[in-house]
């Protein structure tokens, strides 16, 4: 790992530590972009880093990503918060292949961390091998299970919870058509998600929402599939073959096999 340690002094206002790392691009992308401003690499460096603190970066550390632009290096700026970005595949603003694999670090001295700069690991949770795997936009992995126990709906979502998950939902198309291609290769074909009948009056409102929203707050996709068959209040996913797939709507008295979503840790 690069690793180059020292202090700057930005004009009147702060005095930081910052280092040259090689953060990777996988871990970049669980950063929050509060801004999609890039900035010219030869442009005057302490104008941006002021700007940066003048915002979000005087009490978080901050990442200064570098990137090739069209054969001109650029870099923008990201605060060490969760991301929560919704834009796939994420909203860096730059491919890996652009990223020249490494980051200025900016981090207040005051802030006494055993974990700051170069101690800390940049590791991005994955899910355990046989799992399903999804990376999300805000950088994490988003893993799933089939479980074949035919169980009812509500059940389900009891056992899901017991686990510390959640039935299962899509945030993505991209996701959903991965998850559908995973389901082809298992031999459960009919599957419990985490989504009920947006209203109980089935004359006027049959769409279908999403029951958690760590799970997916896109509710198109849980409504996108061609019907296979009910009215019920809550959704079950039918996969006959990779050409055939459909929503379904069951009561609460029919039994299926069930799919539990979780993010990695």
């Amino acid at each position: 790992m690069l690793f180059l340690l020292y202090f700057l002094q930005v004009p009147l206002t702060f005095t930081v530590k910052v280092a040259k790392l090689e953060i990777p691009y996988e871990y970049l992308a669980t950063r929050d972009h509060p801004s999609s401003a890039n900035y010219n690499m030869n442009d005057n460096f302490n104008d941006a880093l002021q700007k940066a603190f003048d915002s979000s970066c005087k009490s978080n550390r901050c990442y200064f990503p570098v990137f090739n632009d069209s054969g001109v290096l650029k870099y923008t700026i990201l605060t060490d918060v969760n991301s929560t970005c919704l834009s796939y595949p994420n909203c860096l603003g730059f491919t890996q292949e652009q990223y020249q694999n490494y980051s200025i670090v900016f981090g207040d001295p005051s802030i006494q961390d055993d974990n700051l700069m170069d101690r800390r690991s940049y590791e991005v949770a994955k899910c355990a091998s046989g799992y399903f795997s999804f990376t999300r936009a805000n950088g994490l992995n988003w893993c799933a299970d089939i479980n074949k126990t035919s169980v009812t709906h509500s059940e389900a979502e009891n056992a899901c919870e017991a686990d510390g998950k959640y039935l299962n939902g899509f945030q993505f198309i991209e996701e959903q058509e991965d998850f559908l291609i995973y389901m082809t290769s298992q031999p459960a074909r009919t599957i419990h998600l985490g989504a009920t009948r947006s209203s109980k009056n089935m004359t006027t409102d049959m769409s279908m929402i999403w029951n958690e929203a760590i799970v997916s707050t896109n509710q198109t996709l849980a409504n996108n599939l061609k019907l296979y068959y009910g009215n019920g209040e809550f959704l079950y996913l039918l996969v006959l073959s990779a050409s055939d797939r459909y929503y379904g709507r069951h009561d609460n008295t029919t039994s299926a096999y069930y799919s539990c979503g979780w993010y990695a840790t």
